[in-house]
Formats: C-alpha cells, sequence, structure tokens
C-alpha cells in the first residue's frame, strides 16, 4: 500500500509541476516563434535583393516574398497571443505563491517557476546544497499543491 500511495503522491506532484511550469513553456514558445521571425525576415531580406542587371519576369518572387510576409505576421500574431497568456498565467501563480507562508517555500518557487531560474542558479542564490534545494523544492509544490491547487 505504502508503494501505492508514493506513486499518487509523485502523479499528484508531477501535476502541480506541469501546473507551474507553463509560464516557462509559454516563454519558450515566444523565443521559438521569435526565433523563426527573425529567420523568415533574413530569407525576406535575401529573397528582396535582386541584382540590377537581371530582369526577372516572373511572378514567382513576388509570391515567395508573400507567403515570407504572410508568415511572419501570423507568428507576430501568435506571439502577441501567447504573451497575453504568459501573463494570465504568471498573475495566477504569483498569487498561489501568496498563499503560502513560508518564505523559503515562496523563494524556491518563485526563482522556479516565476523567474525561470535553473537549478543551479536556485541553490547559489538561496545558500543550500542541491539536495537540500530539491527537498525544499518537493516540499514547497506539496504546499503550493494544498494551499493554491485548492482553489483551481
Amino acid at each position: 500500500m505504502a508503494a501505492e500511495e508514493q506513486l499518487t503522491q509523485n502523479y499528484k506532484r508531477n501535476e502541480t509541476k506541469n501546473f507551474l511550469s507553463r509560464l516557462f513553456k509559454a516563454k519558450m514558445d515566444i523565443k521559438r516563434k521569435q526565433t523563426s521571425i527573425d529567420r523568415l525576415r533574413s530569407m525576406l531580406a535575401f529573397a528582396a535583393v535582386k541584382p540590377r542587371d537581371v530582369r526577372i519576369r516572373s511572378s514567382r518572387s513576388n509570391d515567395r516574398l508573400e507567403r515570407l510576409v504572410c508568415d511572419i505576421l501570423v507568428l507576430e500574431q501568435e506571439i502577441e497571443g501567447l504573451e497575453f497568456e504568459v501573463e494570465a498565467v504568471r498573475h495566477e501563480i504569483t498569487e498561489g505563491i501568496a498563499r503560502i507562508k513560508d518564505d523559503r517555500f515562496k523563494k524556491v518557487l518563485t526563482l522556479r517557476y516565476l523567474d525561470c531560474r535553473k537549478w543551479e542558479e536556485i541553490e547559489v542564490l538561496m545558500g543550500y546544497t542541491w539536495r537540500w534545494t530539491m527537498r525544499l523544492h518537493a516540499d514547497a509544490l506539496e504546499e503550493y499543491k494544498k494551499k493554491a491547487m485548492a482553489s483551481h
């Protein structure tokens, strides 16, 4: 029975981590889309440059330029939507963390899920070993689940 309880507890902890990780995932989506926009813009700039001596009679180059511009516009709209999502998720997570009383729990959750810090940075900033930071994080997730996830 203890093994079954451990599996249930691990599942709930992962559920809480996934809930909190939404901000990081949305930020990474924005970064990937921005990288795609940068790549498309460089392709657009390259495609728009034509040697003066060559006359192009086909509209294929214009079609390609239009397609690149449309792709850029679509990605920019997607980024705008994700930026709204980032702010909503940030607000939701911030409210949940504020319900926690233990300042150490608040700090580890803030550094990890709002500031998107790496574990190595969190260890240094908090002044704990990696093992203690992981333990503190696990306890903070349990507390978040009790205090904040109950309202979701």
